[in-house]
């Protein structure tokens, strides 16, 4: 009997630990999520998705990775695996204030915390998937970041307030981290 109980035990604890699977349907370091099967709520596949992320969350501390940034990329990979195509997903990032710390290139980012900015793998495989990500030139100039310095996956908008009032015009959904 005992060695019955410790062999449910044991399988219940191997089937929880396979439905801890993480995905990466379109941004493959970045952003995993969980296969749930049990969702009924899911993106609708006849619709054009256009989402544009307000994002000026102060960062934590160099040297980390930006959580903002993985919560997009999430965000980015859940609309695919609920199966919206890749073409009918538009999503743009409007990066501003302190936070700007994270568009710098690995050499200015070293050079002002003393670490390499972790950030630029994921901008880049954003990126990559189609995602735009503006950084505000107001905050760009607000705190001394010469422009040669920005990441080139990084667009320099003439402000985060035109970038998201433009976008939202255009029939964007607004989001804010």
């Amino acid at each position: 009997m005992k060695n019955l109980f410790v062999l449910i035990c044991f399988n219940l604890v191997l089937s929880g630990l396979s439905a801890q699977v993480m995905l990466h349907p379109a941004i493959k370091n970045f952003g995993a999520m969980y296969d749930v099967p049990f969702g009924k709520d899911k993106p609708d596949p006849s619709i054009d998705y256009k989402i544009i992320v307000d994002l000026g969350e102060k960062m934590e501390a160099p040297g980390q990775l930006y959580a903002p940034l993985e919560h997009i990329s999430r965000m980015y990979n859940l609309h695919i695996y609920g199966g919206i195509p890749k073409n009918q997903l538009h999503v743009a990032v409007a990066i501003w204030g302190p936070s700007i710390a994270v568009v710098m290139d690995n050499e200015t980012y070293k050079k002002k915390y003393g670490v390499d900015n972790l950030n630029l793998q994921i901008l880049r495989e954003m990126k990559e998937a189609g995602i735009h990500i503006y950084g505000c030139g107001q905050s760009v100039a607000k705190f001394g970041l010469d422009p040669v310095h920005v990441n080139p996956d990084v667009e320099i908008s003439i402000s985060r307030f035109t970038t998201v009032s433009t976008h939202q015009m255009h029939g964007y959904a607004v989001f804010h981290l």
